[in-house]
């Protein structure tokens, strides 16, 4: 390491490109490799073990691509926590998501085919489960266990395709006038 170190602080003296040159002349042109090519299963980093995602006073959103723990503990509290795990990379077949909700809302947006227990209790609350768009699509091996309490507040539960299924939307009339882009698939 102190080699490394050396010629990093070299490099970042080097009065030009010249002497920048001299410095790194004895290391390969070649570029590395990767061994292996990227498989879009893989997970890009290990799963955590646990994952605690809060909003007070405030929104808070998980979405796109991500690795999903193997326990997910959702608190809002006067807020909204969105959580869209419909291109989300899983390290196993179970997924535990832990829920406090007061006064707030918590959305959870799954890929179709999920096996879902809810196992929500609610106290002047409310805990919902949408399945939209959903036609076609078989089991995926995936149990999503939601468990917690909501106290004046809302959970709503949707299965949707990921988006890169969802049909493209047409740009509307005043989007094609003012030259904007069609609106992303939700």
């Amino acid at each position: 390491m102190p080699v490394f170190e050396e010629r990093l602080a070299l490099a970042k003296d080097a009065p030009n490109e010249a002497a920048l040159a001299a410095i790194v002349a004895d290391l390969d042109d070649e570029p590395y490799a990767l061994e292996e090519a990227w498989d879009d299963d893989a997970l890009p980093v290990a799963p955590a073990r646990a994952v605690r995602v809060a909003a007070f006073l405030s929104s808070t959103k998980r979405d796109g691509i991500w690795t999903a723990p193997d326990h997910l503990e959702l608190r809002a509290v006067l807020g909204e926590v969105v959580i869209d795990l419909r291109e989300a990379r899983f390290g196993s077949d179970f997924l535990d998501i832990d829920v406090e909700c007061l006064l707030g809302e918590v959305k959870l947006i799954l890929p179709p085919g999920v096996q879902i227990e809810n196992e929500v209790s609610e106290i002047l609350g409310s805990t919902e489960h949408k399945r939209k768009h959903v036609e076609g699509y078989g089991p995926s091996g995936l149990l999503v266990r939601i468990t917690g309490s909501v106290i004046l507040g809302e959970v709503g539960i949707l299965e949707k395709p990921p988006r890169s299924e969802l049909p493209v939307r047409p740009r509307s009339w005043w989007r094609r006038l003012f030259g904007l882009p069609a609106p992303d698939p939700e």
